[in-house]
């Protein structure tokens, strides 16, 4: 409800994501104009999202771990709107990715015809030159 909508305006107008959150206790959360009730319960959510992010460390070091296929930063979102706003940026980052591949491929294509045209224009130029000698 709303007083969960505040919760989350609070975070984002202190610019604090999901994994800066994870790292505050009940107290942090209240002074941070947080209810206690609420504060609690954010607290206790974390505390298991530690423990379960603690239990996957420990998996990890049993299983090969699997590379990330993007390349930029990840964090958690705290809203919905924030996690609406995070899935835009990664496909407009992944868009400029694809679109800046393409654009050095053109490039090398361009300078791959510039030097074969150049070379033609060398070759008619010697036949020419030769041909007024």
């Amino acid at each position: 409800g709303k007083c969960w909508e505040r919760c989350g305006n609070i975070c984002l107008e202190s610019e604090i994501d999901g994994s800066t959150l994870i790292d505050a206790d009940s107290d942090v959360l209240v002074k941070m104009g947080f209810l206690e009730i609420h504060a609690n319960k954010v607290s206790k959510a974390l505390e298991k999202i530690a423990a379960e992010e603690q239990a996957n460390k420990a998996q990890e070091q049993i299983e090969p771990v699997v590379e990330r296929k993007v390349s930029y930063p990840c964090y958690l979102p705290l809203t919905a709107e924030e996690g609406d706003r995070m899935m835009k940026f990664a496909e407009a980052y992944e868009l400029i990715r694809i679109c800046t591949e393409k654009a050095q491929k053109a490039h090398e294509k361009i300078k791959s015809e510039k030097t074969h045209v150049l070379q033609e224009v060398e070759r008619k130029f010697v036949s020419v030159a030769s041909k007024l000698e």
